[in-house]
């Protein structure tokens, strides 16, 4: 019978390299990890009749599975995953209560999108609950900018493998594998080496049907003229038999030789980050979001990562979002038990910071000091520091709070007229004076996978990988691009206005022109540029694509020299004399400038002022 099959497989399974590659990464292999690699492909080859039986399924599920993961933008690898996960059984149960292909629990799989109730559980369904395992593994790989680490973390949650890994890999592309290495991390690569040359064309095809809203499964199979008890097999994930029509479903279709008519339907995919915008209650208080993967309410404020909770969430559904215990979820932002969840708000994953990246915020109507800590990613206590408030309750709507430095004590505090509150039903209520804008950043959503290993194994203590340590190249110099100039800062002052104005001219940002096979990582390790600050330079998020001959910016374009000639500087800047009262505020609305502007304008690095002291205002600012 096994000489019939494609490949022959023999009791001893293929050998295991010395380096594997994996996803965009390089692993070296100690000889010890290489040992337990092959130890466990040889177990997947001991029996030829169950790995063929194993196979056959592969060769049928992995073409929707390819199709997927190449839409999802995950690497082609993470296809043997689902093999360790359930055998692609698709109602594998784990002792765990991990269900289906990908091997969720309930609160996993909901948060992906994947719908589980009485009617439905789509975590058996093959083309659903890809989706769904690629989202989270995209999130983790967010978080971690390291494919290993958003493998490891698919079996320990992003906090569980957080607490472990070292975050000096993170966005590492080679790395050692060792003895200590995850059991799980081994079982992976295992099933890669195992299967990833023996998949083959199925003389079977599986077929995904849109068109079923409102069917059961025998209208279906009568409809198509297909075999009832055949559809019934790939289909659990209906435990009623009948497809909802509240949304798009994916019904497997088994034994037909071409696609199946059907009408045309948009397919779901993931939102594009530069279209994600997040809309709540409270919308006014945040800028537009950009993210790096479909779900827009996980964000970066002030550097810290949170969640904006979604109406009827609770606190433990939150801190399960982010991988933490309850009561450290709570200490983290400053609350208890008690508190209600308001929809719209972000809590967060990681302490708050003691300032803010703005300067000031306007107390809007019906904020108390705790939203705003929340909306600015700043500690409660800070706030009132900076403030020399007494008690929470001393603020009042229109009132100035200082969020980066500490108000003086001979500075009173400052308030602006705020429109009144309107309390018509249904009205918008319009705020102002509030200019500040909390900083977003791209971060993947961070859910519990299951805790527990599976498939009987014993848990290991988990040790930090260890890094290749290979012999650096040395970085390219930097120059200017279209031209190099060496003016020293004495030779600038010496230059006449046209001069000055004609080296302005001259002057371009520093960027580099993609060429074949490279990636916005390979340029900042190329440069020593912080991957970060190449996306936030190009406004460019981690699932943008670049082109060949695409400019990429390594810094920003430069300021513009300053006039240093006395009678050019009096043409483009006025001088103010501070007086009693004055604030760096007070003096940026006087005069429609930024506080930062006037920072950068006088060298200051405080906001501290004196009396008579002399601030520069740009005149044409």
């Amino acid at each position: 019978m096994f000489l019939l099959l494609p490949f022959r497989v023999d009791a001893q399974g293929p050998r295991v390299p010395s380096v594997i590659q994996f996803a965009d990464m390089e692993l070296k292999l100690h000889d010890q990890v290489r040992k337990e690699i092959q130890t466990e492909v040889d177990a997947l080859h001991r029996s030829p009749k169950y790995f063929n039986i194993k196979l056959e399924r592969v060769n049928l599920y992995f073409p929707i599975i390819e199709r997927i993961l190449r839409e999802e933008n995950v690497p082609d690898d993470f296809k043997y995953l689902v093999i360790q996960e359930s055998a692609l059984v698709s109602d594998a149960v784990s002792t765990s209560n991990a269900v289906g292909f990908w091997q969720f629990k309930i609160p996993s799989a909901q948060e992906v999108g994947l719908r589980v109730d009485s009617n439905i559980d789509e975590r058996l369904n093959i083309t659903a609950s890809t989706h769904g395992a690629a989202k989270y593994l995209k999130r983790n790989n967010f978080y971690f900018n390291n494919w290993i680490y958003a493998l490891l973390a698919y079996n320990m949650g992003v906090g569980g493998a957080n607490s472990v890994v070292n975050d000096k890999n993170f966005g590492e592309k080679k790395m050692m594998l060792n003895r200590r290495t995850h059991w799980y991390i081994v079982k992976f690569l295992a099933h890669k080496v195992a299967f990833e040359n023996y998949v083959t064309e199925s003389n079977k095809r599986l077929y995904e049907y849109t068109d079923g809203g409102g069917q059961n499964l025998k209208q279906i199979a009568t409809g198509l003229g297909v075999d009832y008890n055949d559809l019934m097999n790939y289909n659990k994930w209906l435990k009623k038999g009948k497809v909802p029509e509240d949304r798009l479903y994916w019904v497997i279709i088994p034994g037909l030789s071409s696609p199946p008519v059907q009408a045309a339907k948009v397919i779901p995919q993931a939102v594009r980050s530069e279209d994600a915008t997040f809309v709540s209650p409270n919308s006014a208080l945040y800028p537009k979001i950009k993210v790096g993967n479909s779900d827009s309410r996980i964000v970066k404020v002030n550097g810290i990562p949170g969640v904006i909770a979604n109406d009827g969430e609770d606190l433990k559904t939150l801190a399960l979002i982010g991988g933490l215990e309850l009561s450290k979820f709570l200490r983290i932002n400053e609350t208890d038990i008690s508190h209600q969840v308001v929809a719209g708000n972000v809590y967060y994953f990681k302490s708050k910071k003691s300032k803010a990246g703005e300067h000031y915020h306007t107390v809007l109507h019906g904020e108390d000091l705790w939203m705003i800590s929340q909306k600015y990613g700043v500690k409660v206590q800070k706030l009132m520091v900076k403030n020399r408030l007494e008690q929470e309750s001393d603020i009042k709507p229109g009132m100035i709070l200082w969020l980066r430095y500490i108000r003086s004590a001979d500075q009173p505090v400052e308030y602006v007229q705020l429109p009144p509150l309107v309390e018509e039903p249904g009205a918008v209520v319009i705020e102002s004076g509030n200019t500040g804008s909390a900083e977003v950043q791209d971060l993947p959503a961070i859910s519990e996978q299951s805790m527990e290993p599976k498939d009987g194994y014993t848990q290991e203590p988990v040790d930090e990988y260890t890094q290749i340590v290979e012999e650096k190249e040395a970085r390219p110099e930097i120059v200017l691009a279209e031209t190099t100039n060496t003016n020293t800062d004495e030779e600038v002052e010496a230059l006449s206005v046209e001069e000055l104005e004609e080296l302005d001219k001259q002057k371009a940002p520093l960027f580099h022109t993609v060429e074949s096979g490279e990636t916005l990582y390979s340029i900042s390790r190329k440069y020593g540029v912080e991957l970060n600050d190449i996306y936030r330079i190009n406004d460019l998020s981690p699932d943008d694509k670049i082109g060949i001959g695409q400019k990429i910016y390594l810094s920003p374009p430069f300021d513009e020299i300053e006039d240093k000639n006395e009678n050019s500087d009096r043409d483009s800047y006025m001088n103010y004399t501070v007086k009693k009262g004055d604030t760096l505020y007070s003096i940026s609305k006087k005069y429609n400038a930024s506080v930062d502007d006037l920072l950068k304008w006088n060298n200051k690095t405080d906001n501290s002022l004196q009396v008579g002291e002399i601030i520069r205002i740009k005149s044409n600012k």
